[in-house]
């Protein structure tokens, strides 16, 4: 038996999750920083506000797309991970590389979206305007026209999890950000002028004639990076003893693998947008009632929180993905209990890491935000939000493991009626109401974003106790 799947299904559950987890969770979480290292570099442009309220407007568009396709990946763990855990070769490849077919229908189909319906979205749908509105414009056209750059990248190295490997795909991601970092300095200020401490990158954009493209740069250098660590991560699946293989009858799309992964990804897509969704809204909200061309501080404070509010949540995505595939596997080796304890384990872990993310941006809020942007009423509005959301990091942190868990079982229908249920009947709702109608302050914005992180947290131990979905057929 493969030793990756002899781990998972024989070792030691506490042990062999953290080992799985941690280097999930810290890959994630350095995803998201470097997504606030690129904030940084922005932020410290001459038109550093506007800036960061363009990137954050565009960082939510653009996950809409990506969350699709992480519908897909997220059943294609479940899927693939019921075969690998069962031992079924052939039905494994079919899973795979259908997978990959639908993935690339989809980051077509958005790119295209991103290119021609740039300005509806960022006008109309969000309502920006101002400088604010032409950064976004042109950010959006570059990042979500390469949508392929992210859709496969993340799906490659979920694939690679549902075959009980975390190293690998940990080891790419990070490679990837750190490419992603260097370009962006380069391609966002190219030969100058820069702040002191990028001075040094100036003689290297000179000597590679990279011109100064500022937050065209940052968006560039994304798409550069992903490409490449797509490429490395297809190459890698490739090589794996026991991963796809190119056989024509297993490699040509299959009618009934497709309809599975779209009818068990479609819940998981819908569920991932509704959750962005509701910071869409938000962000909508901020735009219209409380910025204008003049004043962009809260809306730029809320985009520097989105980013921080990412880490936790990319570390819960990490410890959630060691959830899915220990879920997933151990139920294609007949191990229920142990399938149920592993979710468990993993919102235990992930909850006592967002703990201490929480008590850092307690402690040191405002010093945080001044990282990105020193503007007093920015560093205001900024620790508004941190000391109403960040108190709820531990409780979401269980809802968002417990949601991947429930995937790793193909159990995508109930995470989804359960966030349509919060969000869109009760969330949404009421911040429209009390801030469009009612016209009170921007903190009951934050109130209601805490508010449904603690609801979700109960309602999914609740739902996940009564093991329901252990027995669900793939």
């Amino acid at each position: 038996m493969d030793k990756h799947r002899e781990h998972i299904l024989r070792g030691s559950l506490g042990t062999g999750i953290f080992r799985f987890g941690l280097p999930l969770a810290v890959a994630m979480g350095l995803q998201a920083c470097f997504n606030l290292t690129d904030l940084f570099i922005i932020g410290k442009l001459p038109n550093g506000v506007e800036a960061i309220g363009a990137l954050a407007i565009c960082d939510m568009l653009a996950v809409l797309g990506t969350i699709l396709a992480q519908g897909i990946s997220n059943a294609s763990v479940g899927v693939i991970g019921r075969f690998f855990g069962g031992r079924d070769r052939s039905r494994l490849n079919h899973a795979t590389w259908t997978s990959l077919t639908i993935i690339l229908i989809l980051s077509a189909g958005y790119g295209l979206i991103g290119l021609v319906g740039a300005h509806f979205l960022i006008g109309d749908l969000v309502g920006a305007h101002g400088p604010v509105r032409e950064i976004a414009v042109t950010y959006l056209q570059i990042l979500v026209g390469n949508s392929w750059t992210i859709f496969f990248l993340m799906h490659l190295t979920a694939v690679m999890r549902a075959m009980g490997r975390s190293k690998l795909p940990a080891v790419i991601l990070i490679g990837a950000n750190l490419v992603n970092i260097l370009l962006d300095i380069l391609m966002v200020y190219g030969p100058g002028p820069s702040p002191a401490y990028f001075e040094w990158a100036g003689s290297i954009a000179g000597f590679l004639g990279i011109g100064r493209m500022e937050v065209n740069g940052a968006a560039w250098a994304t798409v550069i990076s992903r490409g490449l660590g797509c490429a490395i991560a297809f190459v890698a699946l490739l090589r794996f003893k026991e991963g796809p293989r190119f056989l024509w009858s297993e490699v040509k799309p299959s009618g009934r693998e497709l309809w599975r992964l779209i009818r068990i990804g479609t819940p998981s897509s819908a569920q991932l947008i509704i959750r962005v969704s509701s910071y869409v809204v938000c962000l909508s909200l901020i735009a219209r009632y409380f910025a204008s061309p003049q004043d962009s501080s809260v809306l730029a404070a809320f985009g520097i929180c989105i980013r921080l509010d990412t880490l936790a949540l990319f570390v819960g995505l990490g410890w959630g993905a060691a959830a899915s595939s220990y879920v997933g596997i151990n139920l294609g080796g007949g191990s229920v209990p142990r399938a149920v304890r592993s979710g468990w384990i993993a919102s235990f872990w992930n909850a006592s890491f967002m703990l201490g993310l929480a008590a850092a941006y307690l402690l040191f809020s405002e010093s945080i935000i001044g990282i990105f942007n020193n503007d007093p009423e920015v560093m205001r509005s900024g620790r508004e939000y941190l000391w109403v959301v960040g108190l709820t990091y531990a409780p979401v942190g269980f809802a968002i493991v417990l949601s991947q868990a429930l995937q790793g079982a193909t159990e995508t229908v109930s995470s989804f009626v359960i966030d349509a249920s919060l969000i869109l009947v009760l969330q949404i709702p009421l911040l429209i109401l009390l801030v469009a109608v009612f016209h009170l302050d921007r903190q009951f914005i934050w109130y209601g974003l805490a508010g449904t992180n603690v609801v979700s947290a109960i309602v999914y131990s609740l739902w996940y106790s009564l093991g329901r979905w252990t027995t669900r057929p793939v």
